[in-house]
């Protein structure tokens, strides 16, 4: 009988739970490899050139980050990036100089390896961006969750991963999958350092546009008769909370005009048991400025204002709908001529950078799969909101437009595309989908501007254009005989 060899213990091939894939220790490398390009300024794109500490830079996003490394080491408070979501149907970024965008399909055997080959280097050179208080927020879809959340916490440290918030990305009219309608992307926080302890903590009210009145929450806690209570209406404003009435007291009416042309709005019965209002006078107090009144031609109803209400861990709330305050704000920046698919709701992305800076006026805000560049628009909203000084660095692959029309998956994406190229053409510029996210910004700041012209008087809206391009120096290095 053959003895078989002892199997000896090799601490260095330990088994442990980790995330591994084809490619993966070629892809750390890529994060560390040299780069011979450099970033050449643009002044006839740009928007006031001198004076603006914003950057569009136009280029492979892995180069980029690279040549800016040295220059913003620990210096980006916050990185939001919303990356090509892996369905089988869209194109990933390869890390090779030639197919730098290729269509990644279930059926190509490297579905999930192609794109993680993409994300780690990229993950792995923003960390060093990220100040000693600095979050990377990650916009992703159910695809590549699972697999980012661990890449995310190989890279940057379990405790550092946060529990995602999820996003309400466009209402359920219609179905997009074989049995279900995909209405929710998620948002991923990671705090490197020291981040969890500076960002603003979410309201945990929950806003909708329902009218306040519910019999549930705060109505069955032991103080419940706080709930009951009017609120004093003029002219469509609200006045004040009225006071709270005895027990067992009820009005007759929702509605009871007073003198002076004030209304007192009541909660009523609902065909059956009492109504009060959804939250404690005390909670109502400090939200306040979130309700506006709804007046009709016999009754007047208190909502929460659906742009400026509070959220919650889900986000169900019209303010996230990417149909609304995505699509239908772009359609109206740019005239309905520049039609962009999917593209994330402004403030899903305004309120991530306002929870992440809200204590640093003056923070550098990066994303480096820019698109549409919400993210620009958002800093600027941001900034004419709150006096702000925030910068933005936005990065994005010159993708060829006619060729995303050509390897479009649908008609409706095709159409879409070829919209936009047309909208393009009527401006003169070129079919990349920089050239949209740069006009955006040029037409959101100039839309701020008209809007809140007090605020946004000392405000910067410009943003400098760089484009990637190879060196021009020679290669001097010669053999000592030589």
């Amino acid at each position: 009988m053959t003895k078989l060899p002892r199997r000896t213990y090799d601490k260095a091939r330990e088994e442990r739970c980790q995330l591994t894939w084809p490619g993966k220790e070629k892809s750390a490398l890529l994060a560390n490899s040299p780069v011979a390009a450099t970033l050449r300024p643009c002044r006839e794109e740009s928007v006031a050139f001198d004076d603006t500490g914003n950057l569009y830079i136009e280029g492979d996003n892995l180069d980029v980050l690279k040549l800016l490394r040295g220059t913003y080491l620990n210096r980006v408070k916050m990185i939001y990036i919303d990356p090509p979501y892996n369905t089988g149907k869209n194109y990933i970024y390869k890390n090779k100089f030639v197919a730098r965008h290729t269509k990644n399909t279930e059926t190509g055997g490297e579905f999930h390896t192609d794109w993680l080959n993409m994300m780690y280097p990229r993950l792995k050179l923003a960390k060093d961006f990220l100040t000693e208080d600095g979050v990377l927020v990650c916009a992703i879809d159910e695809n590549e969750f699972p697999p980012l959340a661990l890449l995310i916490r190989e890279i940057f440290g379990e405790i550092r991963f946060e529990h995602s918030y999820v996003s309400v990305v466009h209402n359920p009219r219609g179905q997009q999958g074989l049995n279900f309608s995909y209405v929710n992307d998620y948002l991923i926080f990671v705090y490197p350092n020291d981040g969890r302890k500076y960002i603003a903590d979410f309201p945990k009210e929950e806003v909708d546009s329902r009218n306040l009145r519910d019999s549930g929450s705060e109505s069955d806690r032991a103080d419940a008769r706080s709930c009951f209570y009017p609120f004093v209406v003029k002219n469509g404003i609200i006045e004040k909370i009225g006071d709270v009435p005895e027990d067992g007291f009820h009005p007759k009416a929702a509605n009871v005009p007073l003198a002076g042309g004030s209304v007192e709005v009541w909660p009523m019965t609902d065909g059956g048991d009492e109504k009060k209002w959804r939250f404690a006078r005390q909670t109502v107090e400090g939200i306040l400025s979130k309700l506006e009144v709804r007046m009709g031609k016999t009754s007047v109803q208190i909502i929460f204002n659906k742009e400026f209400g509070t959220m919650r861990s889900v986000w169900a709330n019209a303010r996230y709908d990417a149909s609304e305050y995505g699509t239908k704000l772009l359609d109206k920046l740019f005239g309905g001529g520049a039609s962009f698919t999917f593209p994330k709701s402004l403030w899903a992305v305004y309120d991530c950078v306002w929870a992440v800076t809200q204590s640093d006026k003056n923070a550098i805000v990066m994303d480096f799969f820019s698109g549409s560049a919400t993210t620009a628009h958002a800093v600027m909203q941001l900034n004419a909101a709150d006096n702000g000084k925030r910068k933005f660095i936005m990065v994005q692959l010159p993708e060829n437009l006619e060729e995303a029309a050509e390897k479009a998956s649908d008609s409706k994406t095709r159409k879409a595309v070829k919209s936009t190229i047309e909208f393009l053409d009527s401006i003169g510029k070129r079919h990349t989908i920089c050239e949209i996210g740069k006009e955006r910004i040029r037409r959101a700041g100039a839309l701020i501007k008209q809007e809140k012209p007090m605020e946004s008087q000392n405000l910067d809206m410009g943003f400098r254009v760089l484009k990637l391009d190879n060196v021009n120096t020679k290669d001097v290095q010669r053999a000592p005989e030589d």
